[in-house]
């Protein structure tokens, strides 16, 4: 049993008999000689890939025909490899299908990359979903049915691995195959009493919480308590505003231990490149998906930024803490591409490294088979960089689940997601892309000092990490300027050591941030509009031409401001009975508790000059070279 499958037993409680995979018909079972493989060209910085489909579950007629057309034109066109999207429940009880393809492409000199998304039609415990839609996905905190998983991903590989013309594995599960559940909540019996195991031992005080009371609260809900709520109000109680909080951590926690689980059977397997869905960051309208460091069983990143809807350039986003090949799909079904800037992009990618995957499955609408040609010539023409340099900053995002579900509606993180991915208002990402600053991206697991200091500048939107205060003490040692922006450190706490102190479950009004021998203290305050004004914010130091912003609003009425020996206070919050910073400097780390994305369009603007006037303060007009500046010391590196 792998370590990673034990991580998540541990976490569970008896489950169902382990699924068996269904009987399966092996005629490309056994290992291929080297001479055969080396006869398909391996996926590499010089391919030309598309993607041409599903095998749908269940079946419905004609799409094996259209994915075979699809395989005949990939070889007229010059395309090397195909992407093909199996979920596994289609090929229990026979691999007819799959092997027809699989034969027919290596006929044409094809090589193939299967999208194998793991599921089988005898798990019988799913997560119902209903947003955005209606869809049942495998309830793997069922140990028996992530172990049942397994045994059926190393079936599928291993009769895969008879047939030369398989260049590559992607591995994955859940929602569209992108290796999540796509709801605040995972509505199964196996889920829940998982969740519990991990809850109870945290603290006495969670031993009152049952199935029928835990992770209970309901999508959009502030999970804000204070002096200002009645008693009888649910979230005046500091254990359950903290156990919603750990729901979350546990949560993510568990998305990445059943990934890498999947994928830790597949690399045991295949000596083939592993690919997986690595999003460094996730939609562009808010929308936040999962942030995986890319590195664990992974050759290959699939697939980073892609543009956002309506804005007349191509931002592509790497992760800087994968050092693999990355691809991103062409997918010109999205608001994401149009047809008129494919060469603009196919450009732009090469730049950053990136190579394109063609997306065109059978139900695409934006192509035709006549478009394939050209988009095929235009990624020939722009092989991508080995070696891309460095974008200008260095963005560190945490592990943000779903629940942002636009710019000013409050999810799972309120304030958090929309405050960083919106497009419009535009977050932190937007407001840096549309000023003209590069962008790469990691998360805090894969980020190191060292990485850091390859940038001119990093930019912290963390909320969801820092437990331990191991990331915290890594920007510590960072050489280069370090800006952290709101919503960052604030959901530091609680921790496994004080797991109920708490005052809401998306950040706490004190955060101790340790830098060094110093100490910030990170506060959130929920504004009780009945009864306390808006602050005025005043700006002063390098950004005392900004004035003062008189009445500011956050969205939701939610903001952070900090404490601390501070080098240099830049804006400072006025209330009536004290003034609190909100941009500070410590050292090489400055802090900046406003939000960009504001719905009044004058303090939007304003809070965005505070933005892009602080950072024009911390980064310089020439690139910094990997070395540090003198003014800037570097601390001891941390692992």
């Amino acid at each position: 049993m792998s370590l990673l499958v034990a991580v998540v037993l541990a976490w569970a409680v008896p489950c169902p008999a382990a699924v068996a995979p269904a009987a399966h018909r092996s005629s490309g079972e056994g290992r291929v000689r080297p001479h055969l493989r080396a006869r398909f060209k391996p996926i590499a910085s010089d391919s030309v890939v598309m993607l041409i489909g599903d095998m749908p579950w269940p079946g419905r007629g004609g799409w094996l025909t259209t994915l075979k057309e699809r395989i005949r034109l990939a070889a007229a066109c010059g395309v090397d490899t195909v992407v093909l999207v199996c979920d596994t429940r289609t090929v229990e009880g026979s691999f007819e299908a799959l092997d027809a393809l699989l034969r027919l492409a290596e006929r044409h000199g094809i090589g193939v990359m299967p999208r194998l998304i793991v599921d089988s039609a005898a798990f019988t415990e799913r997560v119902p979903v209903t947003w955005p839609f209606v869809e049942q996905l495998p309830a793997f905190a069922n140990t028996a049915q992530l172990a049942g998983a397994v045994s059926l991903l190393e079936t599928v590989i291993r009769h895969l691995e008879g047939f030369p013309n398989v260049v590559a594995y992607q591995v994955e599960w859940g929602h569209y195959g992108e290796s999540w559940i796509n709801a605040p909540f995972w509505d199964s019996p196996s889920s829940t009493a998982a969740f519990l195991a991990f809850l109870k031992p945290l603290h006495p005080a969670f031993q009152r919480f049952s199935p029928a009371d835990v992770a209970a609260w309901p999508l959009g809900q502030v999970m804000l308590t204070g002096s200002c709520l009645p008693p009888s109000d649910p979230r005046a109680d500091p254990a359950t505003v903290a156990e919603f909080h750990w729901y979350h951590h546990w949560r993510d926690a568990t998305t990445r231990t059943i990934t890498w689980t999947l994928r830790a059977a597949a690399r045991s397997l295949t000596r083939r490149p592993i690919a997986g869905f690595s999003y460094a960051v996730g939609g562009p309208d808010g929308v936040i998906g999962h942030v995986y460091s890319a590195g664990e069983y992974l050759d290959l990143a699939f697939s980073d930024w892609t543009p956002m809807p309506g804005t007349a350039h191509e931002d592509f986003i790497r992760d800087a803490g994968f050092s693999g090949l990355h691809l991103a799909e062409f997918d010109f079904d999205t608001p994401y591409f149009t047809r008129d800037r494919a060469a603009h992009a196919a450009a732009a990618m090469a730049a950053r490294g990136i190579l394109p995957v063609i997306f065109y499955p059978h139900w695409s609408t934006a192509l035709t088979d006549a478009d394939i040609p050209a988009l095929a010539a235009l990624i020939r023409a722009h092989p991508p960089l080995s070696s891309p340099p460095p974008a200008d900053v260095l963005l560190v995002l945490g592990h943000q689940q779903v629940g942002i579900l636009g710019p000013f509606e409050i999810g799972l993180l309120p304030e958090g997601g929309a405050a960083v991915t919106a497009n419009e208002p535009p977050g932190v990402v937007a407001l840096l892309l549309g000023n003209g600053t590069s962008l790469d991206v990691a998360s805090p697991d894969a980020y190191t000092p060292t990485l850091g200091d390859r940038y001119r500048l990093v930019v912290v939107c963390s909320p969801t990490e820092d437990h331990d205060g191991a990331f915290a003490a890594k920007v510590a040692a960072t050489s280069s300027p370090v800006l952290v922006a709101h919503p960052s450190f604030l959901l530091g706490t609680p921790t496994r050591e004080r797991p109920v102190v708490v005052t809401s479950a998306y950040c706490e009004t004190f955060n101790p941030v340790a830098l060094g021998s110093h100490t910030v203290g990170v506060q959130v305050w929920g504004q009780n509009t009945s009864s306390e004004p808006a602050p005025r914010i005043r700006f002063q130091g390098a950004l005392a031409a900004l004035g003062t912003l008189e009445g500011y609003t956050p969205n939701r009425t939610v903001f952070s401001f900090y404490d601390g020996p501070f080098d240099e206070v830049l804006a400072v919050a006025e209330f009536a009975q004290a003034n609190h910073p909100t941009v500070a400097r410590m050292g090489h780390v400055t802090f900046f508790g406003l939000i960009t994305n504001l719905r009044d369009p004058l303090q939007r603007a304003v809070c965005q000059q505070a933005l892009l006037a602080t950072v024009a303060t911390l980064v310089p007009e020439q690139r910094r070279v990997a070395s540090a500046p003198a003014s800037c010391p570097r601390a001891p590196a941390s692992p």
